[in-house]
Protein backbone atom coordinates (compact mmCIF):
# COMPACT_ATOMS: atom_id res chain seq x y z
CA UNK A 1 0.00 0.00 0.00
CA UNK A 2 1.41 3.24 -1.64
CA UNK A 3 1.34 6.44 1.16
CA UNK A 4 -0.72 7.81 -1.25
CA UNK A 5 -3.50 5.29 -0.71
CA UNK A 6 -2.89 5.03 3.17
CA UNK A 7 -3.34 8.93 3.09
CA UNK A 8 -6.38 8.39 1.26
CA UNK A 9 -7.94 5.71 3.21
CA UNK A 10 -7.37 7.85 6.42
CA UNK A 11 -8.79 11.35 5.33
CA UNK A 12 -11.86 9.16 3.98
CA UNK A 13 -12.54 7.67 6.83
CA UNK A 14 -11.89 10.95 8.77
CA UNK A 15 -14.82 12.40 6.35
CA UNK A 16 -17.27 9.61 6.87
CA UNK A 17 -16.94 9.59 10.78
CA UNK A 18 -17.82 13.85 10.35
CA UNK A 19 -20.36 13.03 8.12
CA UNK A 20 -22.23 10.79 10.94
CA UNK A 21 -21.01 12.88 13.68
CA UNK A 22 -22.72 16.13 11.48
CA UNK A 23 -26.13 13.99 11.09
CA UNK A 24 -27.70 14.99 14.52
CA UNK A 25 -27.02 11.86 16.95
CA UNK A 26 -27.73 9.52 14.06
CA UNK A 27 -25.91 6.82 16.05
CA UNK A 28 -25.73 8.01 20.23
CA UNK A 29 -24.78 10.35 22.60
CA UNK A 30 -23.33 9.40 25.77
CA UNK A 31 -24.79 11.81 27.52
CA UNK A 32 -27.32 9.79 29.16
CA UNK A 33 -31.00 9.01 27.66
CA UNK A 34 -33.94 11.97 28.61
CA UNK A 35 -37.35 9.64 29.38
CA UNK A 36 -40.52 9.90 31.57
CA UNK A 37 -39.76 6.77 32.78
CA UNK A 38 -37.40 6.82 35.88
CA UNK A 39 -36.77 3.21 36.16
CA UNK A 40 -33.92 0.25 35.79
CA UNK A 41 -32.61 -0.48 33.18
CA UNK A 42 -33.23 2.87 31.27
CA UNK A 43 -35.74 2.61 28.81
CA UNK A 44 -38.60 4.92 27.21
CA UNK A 45 -36.02 7.32 26.07
CA UNK A 46 -36.87 10.63 23.64
CA UNK A 47 -35.29 10.67 20.62
CA UNK A 48 -34.24 7.26 20.08
CA UNK A 49 -33.78 3.88 21.93
CA UNK A 50 -32.09 3.43 25.16
CA UNK A 51 -29.15 1.41 24.88
CA UNK A 52 -25.88 0.52 26.41
CA UNK A 53 -22.80 2.05 23.81
CA UNK A 54 -19.94 0.23 23.85
CA UNK A 55 -16.73 3.13 24.28
CA UNK A 56 -14.17 0.62 23.69
CA UNK A 57 -13.33 -2.75 21.61
CA UNK A 58 -12.51 -6.02 23.19
CA UNK A 59 -11.06 -9.10 21.56
CA UNK A 60 -11.12 -12.90 22.08
CA UNK A 61 -7.58 -14.58 21.28
CA UNK A 62 -8.60 -18.28 21.10
CA UNK A 63 -11.19 -17.30 18.53
CA UNK A 64 -9.46 -14.69 16.96
CA UNK A 65 -12.75 -12.33 17.18
CA UNK A 66 -12.49 -9.02 17.74
CA UNK A 67 -15.77 -6.46 18.45
CA UNK A 68 -14.72 -3.33 17.02
CA UNK A 69 -16.56 -0.35 19.24
CA UNK A 70 -18.94 1.12 18.71
CA UNK A 71 -21.44 -1.98 19.31
CA UNK A 72 -25.12 -1.59 21.21
CA UNK A 73 -27.10 -3.71 23.70
CA UNK A 74 -30.40 -2.96 23.21
CA UNK A 75 -33.68 -3.83 22.78
CA UNK A 76 -35.06 -4.16 26.58
CA UNK A 77 -37.87 -6.34 27.02
CA UNK A 78 -40.00 -8.35 29.34
CA UNK A 79 -38.50 -6.64 32.23
CA UNK A 80 -39.92 -7.84 35.69
CA UNK A 81 -38.20 -6.06 38.64
CA UNK A 82 -38.15 -7.54 41.91
CA UNK A 83 -37.35 -6.05 45.42
CA UNK A 84 -35.02 -7.98 47.53
CA UNK A 85 -34.84 -6.07 50.64
CA UNK A 86 -33.67 -2.50 49.69
CA UNK A 87 -32.34 -3.18 46.73
CA UNK A 88 -33.88 -4.44 43.01
CA UNK A 89 -33.14 -7.24 40.97
CA UNK A 90 -34.16 -6.69 37.82
CA UNK A 91 -34.01 -9.51 34.69
CA UNK A 92 -34.74 -8.77 31.19
CA UNK A 93 -33.96 -10.00 27.49
CA UNK A 94 -32.06 -7.82 25.81
CA UNK A 95 -30.24 -7.72 22.27
CA UNK A 96 -26.46 -6.95 21.22
CA UNK A 97 -25.58 -5.65 17.94
CA UNK A 98 -22.23 -4.80 16.12
CA UNK A 99 -19.90 -6.02 13.73
CA UNK A 100 -17.42 -8.33 14.70
CA UNK A 101 -13.81 -8.84 12.92
CA UNK A 102 -12.84 -12.26 12.13
CA UNK A 103 -9.14 -12.36 10.61
CA UNK A 104 -9.73 -9.38 8.62
CA UNK A 105 -13.91 -10.04 7.38
CA UNK A 106 -16.28 -7.85 8.99
CA UNK A 107 -19.21 -9.87 9.78
CA UNK A 108 -22.78 -8.49 11.22
CA UNK A 109 -23.95 -10.01 14.35
CA UNK A 110 -27.37 -9.96 16.63
CA UNK A 111 -27.06 -11.71 19.84
CA UNK A 112 -29.80 -12.25 21.78
CA UNK A 113 -31.00 -12.86 25.64
CA UNK A 114 -31.50 -12.98 29.56
CA UNK A 115 -29.64 -10.53 31.46
CA UNK A 116 -29.97 -9.97 35.68
CA UNK A 117 -28.81 -7.05 37.43
CA UNK A 118 -29.03 -6.35 40.71
CA UNK A 119 -29.59 -2.15 41.81
CA UNK A 120 -28.59 -1.25 45.36
CA UNK A 121 -30.66 0.75 47.66
CA UNK A 122 -32.95 2.38 45.45
CA UNK A 123 -36.19 0.62 46.39
CA UNK A 124 -38.99 2.91 47.26
CA UNK A 125 -36.24 6.02 45.77
CA UNK A 126 -36.94 7.83 42.49
CA UNK A 127 -33.83 10.09 42.27
CA UNK A 128 -30.05 9.48 43.18
CA UNK A 129 -26.83 7.56 42.28
CA UNK A 130 -27.37 3.91 42.73
CA UNK A 131 -24.70 1.43 42.16
CA UNK A 132 -25.22 -1.66 40.32
CA UNK A 133 -24.11 -5.28 39.48
CA UNK A 134 -24.71 -6.94 36.08
CA UNK A 135 -24.81 -10.34 37.81
CA UNK A 136 -26.08 -12.98 34.91
CA UNK A 137 -26.10 -12.23 31.17
CA UNK A 138 -26.20 -15.40 28.16
CA UNK A 139 -26.21 -13.83 24.99
CA UNK A 140 -26.59 -16.52 21.96
CA UNK A 141 -27.23 -16.27 18.39
CA UNK A 142 -26.25 -17.61 15.02
CA UNK A 143 -23.54 -15.94 13.10
CA UNK A 144 -22.10 -16.63 9.67
CA UNK A 145 -23.23 -20.15 10.20
CA UNK A 146 -21.58 -20.61 13.45
CA UNK A 147 -23.68 -20.70 16.92
CA UNK A 148 -21.75 -17.82 19.13
CA UNK A 149 -22.92 -17.70 23.23
CA UNK A 150 -21.72 -14.19 25.29
CA UNK A 151 -21.69 -14.82 28.85
CA UNK A 152 -20.37 -12.70 31.80
CA UNK A 153 -16.37 -13.70 33.22
CA UNK A 154 -17.44 -15.17 36.46
CA UNK A 155 -13.81 -14.42 37.78
CA UNK A 156 -14.55 -10.53 37.69
CA UNK A 157 -17.81 -8.74 38.74
CA UNK A 158 -19.01 -6.00 36.20
CA UNK A 159 -20.06 -2.97 38.32
CA UNK A 160 -21.49 0.02 37.65
CA UNK A 161 -23.94 3.02 38.54
CA UNK A 162 -27.12 5.18 37.55
CA UNK A 163 -27.71 8.40 37.98
CA UNK A 164 -31.13 9.67 37.63
CA UNK A 165 -32.63 12.87 38.17
CA UNK A 166 -35.22 14.54 37.96
CA UNK A 167 -35.86 17.32 35.47
CA UNK A 168 -39.62 18.99 36.62
CA UNK A 169 -42.37 18.99 34.41
CA UNK A 170 -42.41 17.96 30.89
CA UNK A 171 -44.19 19.54 28.12
CA UNK A 172 -46.36 16.35 28.47
CA UNK A 173 -47.11 17.22 31.80
CA UNK A 174 -45.47 14.70 34.03
CA UNK A 175 -41.87 15.13 35.13
CA UNK A 176 -38.91 14.40 32.88
CA UNK A 177 -35.64 12.35 34.18
CA UNK A 178 -32.44 12.20 32.76
CA UNK A 179 -30.41 9.16 33.36
CA UNK A 180 -26.81 8.33 32.94
CA UNK A 181 -25.64 5.27 33.32
CA UNK A 182 -22.48 2.84 32.88
CA UNK A 183 -21.17 -0.15 32.91
CA UNK A 184 -17.86 -1.86 32.89
CA UNK A 185 -18.71 -5.34 31.38
CA UNK A 186 -16.48 -8.66 31.28
CA UNK A 187 -17.15 -11.26 29.42
CA UNK A 188 -16.67 -14.65 27.56
CA UNK A 189 -17.00 -15.76 24.23
CA UNK A 190 -17.87 -19.47 23.18
CA UNK A 191 -18.25 -19.94 19.33
CA UNK A 192 -19.79 -23.68 18.21
CA UNK A 193 -19.63 -24.89 21.82
CA UNK A 194 -16.23 -24.53 22.36
CA UNK A 195 -14.58 -23.37 25.44
CA UNK A 196 -15.39 -19.94 26.78
CA UNK A 197 -12.37 -17.46 26.00
CA UNK A 198 -12.07 -14.60 28.19
CA UNK A 199 -12.40 -10.86 26.54
CA UNK A 200 -8.68 -9.04 26.47
CA UNK A 201 -10.32 -6.60 28.66
CA UNK A 202 -13.56 -4.46 30.05
CA UNK A 203 -16.03 -3.07 28.03
CA UNK A 204 -16.73 0.55 29.20
CA UNK A 205 -20.79 0.75 28.26
CA UNK A 206 -22.67 4.35 28.74
CA UNK A 207 -26.58 4.69 28.45
CA UNK A 208 -27.47 6.90 25.55
CA UNK A 209 -30.47 7.35 22.91
CA UNK A 210 -29.90 5.16 19.94
CA UNK A 211 -30.94 5.49 16.64
CA UNK A 212 -31.18 2.26 15.25
CA UNK A 213 -30.79 2.87 11.72
CA UNK A 214 -29.75 -0.79 10.29
CA UNK A 215 -26.17 -0.55 11.75
CA UNK A 216 -25.46 1.04 8.63
CA UNK A 217 -22.90 3.53 11.18
CA UNK A 218 -21.43 1.29 12.83
CA UNK A 219 -20.51 -1.32 9.67
CA UNK A 220 -18.89 2.06 8.47
CA UNK A 221 -16.50 3.04 11.53
CA UNK A 222 -15.38 -0.81 11.45
CA UNK A 223 -14.75 -0.35 8.02
CA UNK A 224 -12.24 2.37 8.69
CA UNK A 225 -11.11 1.14 12.08
CA UNK A 226 -10.14 -1.84 9.20
CA UNK A 227 -8.88 0.09 6.74
CA UNK A 228 -6.30 2.10 9.79
CA UNK A 229 -5.48 -1.26 10.39
CA UNK A 230 -4.56 -2.40 6.77
CA UNK A 231 -2.66 0.51 6.83
CA UNK A 232 -0.60 0.06 9.56
CA UNK A 233 0.68 -3.30 8.54
CA UNK A 234 2.17 -2.49 5.10
CA UNK A 235 2.34 -6.26 3.21
CA UNK A 236 -0.38 -8.09 5.19
CA UNK A 237 -2.16 -8.95 2.08
CA UNK A 238 -5.41 -7.94 2.11
CA UNK A 239 -4.98 -6.04 5.73
CA UNK A 240 -6.24 -8.79 8.07
CA UNK A 241 -6.35 -7.46 11.30
CA UNK A 242 -5.02 -8.97 14.18
CA UNK A 243 -7.35 -9.51 17.08
CA UNK A 244 -6.26 -7.26 20.32
CA UNK A 245 -4.51 -4.48 18.15
CA UNK A 246 -6.51 -2.00 19.74
CA UNK A 247 -5.47 -0.39 22.97
CA UNK A 248 -8.72 0.26 24.98
CA UNK A 249 -9.35 3.93 25.85
CA UNK A 250 -9.82 4.70 29.57
CA UNK A 251 -13.84 4.05 30.40
CA UNK A 252 -15.68 7.26 29.78
CA UNK A 253 -17.00 7.77 33.59
CA UNK A 254 -13.80 7.60 34.73
CA UNK A 255 -13.22 10.95 33.36
CA UNK A 256 -16.08 12.27 35.06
Amino acid sequence: MTTRSITRALVFCMAATLALASAGSHQAKADGITTYNPNLPPQDAIGGEAAYVAQNSVSYSQYGVELPFPFYHFQFINIQVTPVGPNELASFDSTLSGVANVGGTLVPYSLTGPVDVTTFGNVGITTGTFAEQMTSMDLTGMVAGHSVEIVLDPTQATMGSSMITDLGAGPLGPDLYNITSFFDVFTELSIDGGAFAPGSGGVAAVAAAFMDDGRGGALLLSACVSSHQAAAQPGKGGGALRPGRFRSPRPLHSQR
